[in-house]
């Protein structure tokens, strides 16, 4: 076996995570990737069994933000030379198939992607909009209920940062299907990694 990042450790069934924390608002613009599958794009997903359309609470109408990056390498096999090999994690079963694909707590992914788990550190006060509120959970509350059901939209995210930029990491972590925390304590933090470690040990 390997150790870091090598050849000797990379497998077809190993999912690949990403946890960011940060304390401000992101302000700077980037280069998008080639082939970038942005969140108001159409494509065709690594497994070959869907296409990906516009859709709640993915979509929204901003370009080369946090949250199409964190679509770009969810929809993108990262490693084609690999089988797509990952175990879909579908805790959520309502029956339809369709319907569970695109459930954001769900990640049906079987390609080698990229889930983001993302984590505010003092930024609570900024996810404000009373048409989004936060209520502390990803996938909980009037403001996760109103963009799964295209009541609400998401704020534009810009380069020149703002408050709206907090909702962005809120959205990345959907538009990945990881999970977004907004913590305000160490307390908070220490359940956020909690949570985190419990996923990975699902």
């Amino acid at each position: 076996s390997g150790s870091g990042n090598t050849t000797q450790n990379t497998y077809a069934c190993r999912a690949s995570y990403h946890i960011m924390m940060t304390d401000g608002i992101w302000n700077e613009a980037v280069t998008a990737p080639s082939n970038f599958r942005d969140d108001a794009s159409t494509f065709d997903l690594p497994d070959g069994l869907r296409s990906y359309t516009s859709r709640t609470p993915y979509y929204d109408s901003q370009n080369n933000t946090l949250a199409d990056l964190a679509m770009h390498y969810w929809a993108t096999d990262l490693r084609p030379g690999l089988d797509n090999e990952l175990t879909a994690f579908i805790p959520f079963k309502s029956g339809d198939a369709t319907t569970d694909y695109w459930d954001p707590r769900n990640d049906p992914a079987t390609w080698q992607h990229m889930v983001n788990f993302m984590m505010g550190l003092g930024l609570t006060e900024a996810l404000s909009m009373p048409t989004i509120p936060w209520e502390g959970s990803t996938h909980k509350g009037a403001g996760y209920n109103a963009l799964t059901a295209g009541t609400a939209s998401w704020p534009a995210a810009s380069a020149t940062g703002g408050d709206s930029n907090v909702y962005d990491l809120w959205h990345a972590a959907l538009n990945s299907r990881g999970e977004f925390f907004s913590v305000d304590s160490p307390e908070a933090m220490v359940q956020a990694f909690d949570d985190i470690l419990s996923r990975w040990n699902t």
